[in-house]
């Protein structure tokens, strides 16, 4: 399937679906809408892995993004007018209020440390941590 390139583009609204923890019993929650490129995920997915690894044995995650937006940059020394450039990065649009990751299989007190962690690692993305609430 050949990328296409798209142009800017952003988040009008919230989605109410992409709010809600679906697989684990903690997620991390975007508090603002934000652009996340596909390298800024890939960062943050091993660095959670490799804490994981450390602080708990069976623990499962769930990455809940989907990326949509092809991102293109002209070289350097092209002049205007010679087209859009060439494919960049993937990224998505995200609003205020979703969900990026989900954990399962681990306690609370690891992921409240895991989520102080990340809060150190990328202070640019406001996170919040939420759990599933148990009926």
């Amino acid at each position: 399937m050949q990328k296409r390139k798209s142009h800017k583009s952003y988040c009008k609204s919230t989605n109410l679906n992409k709010s809600i923890l679906k697989f684990g019993t903690y997620g991390l929650k975007t508090l603002s809408p934000i652009c996340i490129e596909s390298q800024d995920i890939n960062n943050l997915s091993y660095y959670i892995d490799k804490q994981l690894k450390r602080l708990a044995v069976d623990s499962r995650k769930w990455n809940l993004i989907n990326f949509n937006l092809n991102l293109t940059k002209l070289t350097s020394e092209s002049r205007m007018g010679k087209g859009k450039g060439d494919i960049k990065d993937r990224a998505t649009l995200l609003g205020a209020g979703s969900i990026i990751l989900e954990f399962d299989n681990v306690k609370y007190l690891h992921v409240k440390k895991l989520y102080k962690l990340i809060n150190k690692k990328f202070k640019s993305t406001k996170i919040l941590l939420i759990s599933r609430k148990k009926y």
